[in-house]
């Protein structure tokens, strides 16, 4: 770790000094009291932790392996430390974690579709073979939220327009969701897959949503892009296809999971924490959007696609509360719609 910055995140926790970081403020703020964290103790634990997870992925993958990740990923840009780096570096340790733990051997990075590749192969305990690949975005840190309101789903022209003209208007922070991420991170990760029968062989895509704006929910801004019934790019082909959702997108990805971690997902590494907390509506902190073999997903993943699970329109945070309806209507009556409903 010479080569690290003195303000790399786990220089600073490992000596004692890990104050602000990217999305502390988010962490904090959906903190559940089960492990009672605290400032002190997560820097402890989290330290502790690591160097177990490390250690593990070192005896299933190897140590060449594991030290250049470490090198390459986990270091952040060294002296041009970028900290959404490190954290999408920690997103794939937990998810690499919950799959050894289900898995007799595998490779890291396999050599799978020419020169791209996933991020690891397991070769599960149960005999299916289950590539896997992480995506994380790059979303701006915040100390709070910003009243912000946010379409869910795709709106045409018209709707962008209207959407757009009325929250300048009226002084709302209004955004545009952030659809081009997730269609990059398809693309990404359907170039990586090599193409397989999803039932011995599957290719399953993490998206970790947890930095965008909205808090303990955040990640219903991926999950209803993905699969509301009336827009959802991967429920809609056609849609998908006319944003620039490659073909192989649909033919190759078995599932696509998003979700939004917790501080003592964080601080353990450990995916499994996402299972045991609800958000405060009672809703699931991850949704899963099953593209081929649904029926086996759940004992694959231990999530399940045919789970009832809510796909909003909007999220509403300006302080005024009496633009509600009418963002509402805008978007309502100018949903994106399919060509072949």
């Amino acid at each position: 770790m010479d080569e690290f910055s003195n303000d790399h995140f786990l220089v600073k926790a490992i000596e004692g000094r890990l104050d602000k970081y990217l999305g502390s403020y988010h962490y904090t703020s959906i903190c559940v009291t089960l492990y009672g964290v605290t400032k002190e103790n997560f820097q402890q634990n989290f330290c502790l932790n690591f160097s177990q997870n490390i250690a593990g992925l070192i005896q299933f993958f190897g140590e060449d392996k594991i030290k250049t990740f470490f090198t390459d990923q986990l270091s952040a840009g060294k002296g041009n430390y970028d900290e959404a780096q490190f954290f999408r570096a920690l997103s794939e340790i937990s998810i690499l974690r919950f799959w050894r733990q289900r898995s007799k051997s595998g490779d890291y990075e396999p050599k799978t579709n020419g020169k791209k590749n996933p991020e690891a192969r397991f070769r599960c305990t149960n005999g299916v073979t289950v590539d896997i690949e992480v995506k994380t975005p790059g979303f701006h840190d915040f100390d709070g939220l910003k009243g912000i309101v946010l379409p869910l789903v795709l709106l045409n022209d018209k709707g962008r327009d209207d959407f757009s003209s009325y929250c300048s208007s009226h002084s709302i922070n209004g955004i545009m969701p952030r659809i081009g991420k997730l269609k990059d991170f398809l693309n990404s990760a359907a170039e990586k897959f090599e193409n397989v029968d999803h039932v011995t062989h599957m290719n399953i895509l993490y998206i970790n949503w947890t930095f965008s704006e909205i808090m303990e929910s955040g990640f219903e801004e991926a999950f209803s892009l993905l699969a509301h019934p009336i827009n959802g790019i991967l429920e809609h082909k056609d849609i998908g296809l006319s944003i620039g959702v490659h073909e192989e997108v649909y033919e190759k990805i078995t599932a696509v999971i998003v979700y939004t971690e917790l501080v003592s997902s964080l601080m353990f590494g450990d995916f499994r924490q996402i299972f045991l907390s609800r958000m405060s509506d009672g809703g699931r902190r991850y949704g899963i959007i099953g593209m081929h073999n649904c029926d086996n997903l759940y004992e694959i993943t231990g999530m399940n696609p045919y789970a009832l699970q809510p796909t909003p329109i909007i999220v509403y945070l300006a302080k005024e509360p009496k633009h509600f309806d009418k963002l509402i209507q805008i978007i309502g009556e100018n949903m994106l719609q399919s060509d072949v409903d």
